[in-house]
This record gives C-alpha cells, structure tokens and sequence, in this order.
C-alpha cells in the first residue's frame, strides 16, 4: 500500500497516518517541543537524524508502526518524545493478515520504450562497450589487474567507442574437486560475463597449472553455446582469447603480450555503434548498498520507480537479496 508522507515541520516526518512514530530528519536534542496533527510532546532524550522518536504512548508488546505496518513490538512502554531504537524495540514473527489485506500495486501500463544500445551477435544489446579480463584462477589476478590498469583514462582517448577496459578476478580456481560443484559454478560465472552483452570482447587469463583450464571452459562455453541471430553458432574466432603466464614466459612477458592482445580487441571494439534498440532487451540489477534510516524515503522508491518503468517497456528487473523486497 502506498501512502502519501504527511511532512510535520522540517525536523519530523510521519510516512502514514496509523504510524505511532516519525523519522526524524536531522538531530534533534533533549527537551525539544514537537507539535503532529494529533499530539504534541518533548523529547524525552537527543535523537540522532535518521532515527524514530515516538508521537504516542506505545505499551509494552504493543505493534510499533511505521509505513502503516508494524515493524516490531515495545519491548517495554515507551512514552511519546522516546527515542525508539532497539533498546526498547523487538523484532517478531508473528504473521498477521495485514499483508493480505493490502492488494498488490496494479501493473504497470505497457509502454513503448527504446535506448542507443549495441547489438551483438548473438542477440543480445548491452547498454556499454566494454573488453573484460578475466583470471581463471586467483594466481593471474594481479597480471589481469596490471594490464586493466595499462588502459587509463588518457590512453582510452584512442579508443572512443570503447568505454572500459576492466578486470573480473577471484580467489579460487586450483585445488577444487574436478568437474565439481565448485568448478563448473565457477565456469558458469566466467562465461556469464565472457558473454555479456556489456562485453565486446573477453580475454581469460591462467596461470598454466590450475584445474580451471582453457580446455574446460571451452568444453563449459559448448554445453550452452552461444549463437548468432540466424542460428549460426559463433566460431572459436568469435569467443573469448585465452593465454597463460606459464606459456607466456612469466608475469612481466604476460602483462607485455596481453597489452598488445587488448589493443588489437580495443581496435575492433572500437568499431561497434550503438542503434536504437526496443527497451525489452533492458535487464535491471538491483543490490543493497547499505540501507540508512533514509533508503526508504530516498533510494528504494526511486529505484522501485525505475523497475516499473523497464518492465512496462518489456524489460526484466532482477533484485539479488530476498530481504529487500520487505
């Protein structure tokens, strides 16, 4: 259900008119008169910015409210001025049918969306154009990394169309069981962002000894292939370059070579364009990015807007933690 917030002055805001509290928009002291539609009151202590002061007289176990539902019970009675924090509120679990009660929003109307993206071969559009140098194993991270920060800002400008060069690292790669859950979690991963649509062109690099080698991405990337629009599968030409330190003849002579492998795919990235493309090819991720006493006011319903607006345009919107859909 959504609510209109009800601004009370510039230091309070009570989000719906059941909340038996208010956010508290900037610090506020002890002692301080407070005026709502319905009472008014003295802080009873300071009050950080962000944080809940109560507006009634909340007893013990009772529901403490806010955006119309109740977020937690009084741990203890809790008088109208109380910083309510959890020193004096409880989580709980007690499933009532409010949720049921409440319907969900309706659809958003279908509408006609478009955006400049890159067509690539397969299909997809990505919204960027990017060359990604992936470690297949945690002994080539550095090496991924040097070469990465070889293309800065003042050697892209010879590159335009191209927007980054970036490196994708991790921790693992060696020592895991093979063709075991790890591995191919691993290898699924590596190929998702080998063959995103932000990717122009992908280059993994090895160390030369791990379990997660060339060969076995390759056979990985043949389990689910990628194809071009006309059902043609994309030729070993096509896909991501592999190389590794020890054929390479050491880190310094791995930096040097794949500098000059990413030259020539930055050459070829460079020549791709965007075209007006229709907004169902758009994909929105969403993750928490450390909730304050603010996201529900601020990011969340911006970034809830945003989603509806993809969606009625076709496109698809993902949200990685469960917990933020509460």
């Amino acid at each position: 259900m959504t609510t209109k917030a009800q601004k009370l002055d510039r230091r309070l805001l009570v989000l719906n008119p059941k909340d038996n509290v208010a956010v508290v928009l900037e610090a506020i002291g002890e002692d301080q008169a407070l005026v709502t539609p319905t009472s008014s009151f003295r802080t009873n202590q300071a009050i950080p910015a962000g944080h809940k002061v109560a507006v009634s007289t909340i007893t013990a176990d009772e529901p403490v409210i806010k955006y119309g539902y109740s977020i937690g019970l009084a741990s203890r009675s809790i008088q109208a001025g109380d910083h309510v924090h959890s020193d004096n509120l409880v989580d709980h679990h007690v499933v009532d049918d409010v949720g049921f009660r409440c319907a969900p929003p309706p659809q958003p109307a279908p509408k006609k969306i478009q955006f400049d993206g890159y067509v690539r071969s397969n299909g997809s559009v990505g919204t960027r154009n990017n060359i990604a140098l992936l470690s297949t194993v945690n002994c080539s991270a550095t090496v991924c990394h040097r070469i990465a920060a070889h293309f800065d800002e003042r050697r892209m400008e010879s590159w335009p169309g191209v927007d980054n060069v970036f490196a994708a690292t991790h921790t693992t790669g060696c020592a895991m069981q093979y063709h075991g859950v790890k591995q191919q979690m691993l290898s699924r991963v590596m190929l998702g962002y080998a063959q995103h649509p932000n990717v122009a062109r992908a280059m993994f690099v090895g160390l030369g000894c791990e379990q997660n080698t060339e060969g076995y991405l390759r056979r990985a990337a043949e389990v689910t292939p990628v194809h071009a629009p006309d059902g043609r599968r994309l030729t070993r030409d096509e896909g991501p370059e592999f190389m590794n330190i020890q054929s390479t003849g050491g880190t310094r002579a791995t930096i040097h070579a794949g500098i000059e492998r990413v030259e020539r795919m930055l050459d070829e990235a460079n020549q791709a364009s965007r075209e007006a493309c229709d907004g169902s090819h758009l994909i929105l991720a969403m993750e928490c990015g450390g909730s304050d006493g603010y996201s529900g006011l601020t990011a969340n319903p911006t970034v809830g807007e945003v989603a509806d607006r993809i969606i009625s345009g076709g496109g698809s919107a993902v949200l990685s933690e469960t917990t933020e859909l509460y």
